[in-house]
């Protein structure tokens, strides 16, 4: 196994959870692990803002996850979609976003990510409208057959795809559901391990050593 272990930030970025009863969209929450704060890159929102940049289908598999560290500062910003058919304003929504954030991105290597370049900049996130989303990359090193060990996963992947970041073992299940491509437009939502639990894996998604 090789991964491209990138630097990442962005001036703003929204990596929402589901919009809750329809008018709050908030961010991904923070997680506290060896006295840090971070918020997970999920492995739905990289692998697909990847994908996007690569110009690759809906159904190419990229694996890849990280995490904020620090998390960034939470504004919030109100919206007021339109409706399609009717061009009538729905009822606003208030959307949490993230400003001044960085983090790590870790990419498996095949033969499509072993494209990308050292630095590069890609959309990832929602409300591109907004000028939001746009992140920058900057590639820190290789990792070869990483090391694996026990700890608190800081980020969230779909059970199905566990194996291509080393996990073998789940000792403490905090679980939730990713987004999963199923057409062009649409998908379907699988069950995923979030962070906080505890996993066998590699340790680069794993809490920092106390």
């Amino acid at each position: 196994m090789r991964f491209w272990q990138y630097d990442v930030s962005a001036d703003m970025l929204l990596l929402g959870e589901r919009i809750k009863k329809g008018t709050h969209r908030p961010v991904i929450p923070p997680f506290e692990a060896a006295g840090k704060t971070y918020r997970a890159i999920p492995y739905s929102t990289a692998g697909g803002a990847l994908r996007e940049y690569l110009g690759l289908g809906w159904d190419v598999p990229i694996h890849a996850a990280g995490y904020l560290c620090p998390e960034g500062q939470v504004e919030i910003t109100i919206v007021a979609p339109r409706d399609a058919v009717s061009g009538v304003s729905k009822l606003p929504i208030t959307v949490e976003f993230l400003t001044e954030v960085r983090g790590k991105l870790f990419v498996l290597v095949d033969e499509r990510t072993e494209k990308l370049g050292e630095h590069f900049c890609m959309y990832m996130g929602g409300m591109r409208y907004k000028g939001m989303g746009l992140m920058s990359l900057e590639r820190t090193g290789e990792i070869r057959e990483p090391d694996v060990r026990a700890g608190s996963l800081l980020t969230r992947i779909p059970e199905t795809q566990k194996h291509h970041f080393g996990i073998d073992t789940v000792t403490a299940q905090r679980l939730g559901y990713l987004f999963q491509p199923t057409s062009q437009r649409g998908g379907l939502y699988v069950r995923s391990l979030f962070e906080g639990s505890r996993v066998r894996g590699y340790e680069f998604l794993l809490e920092a050593q106390p």
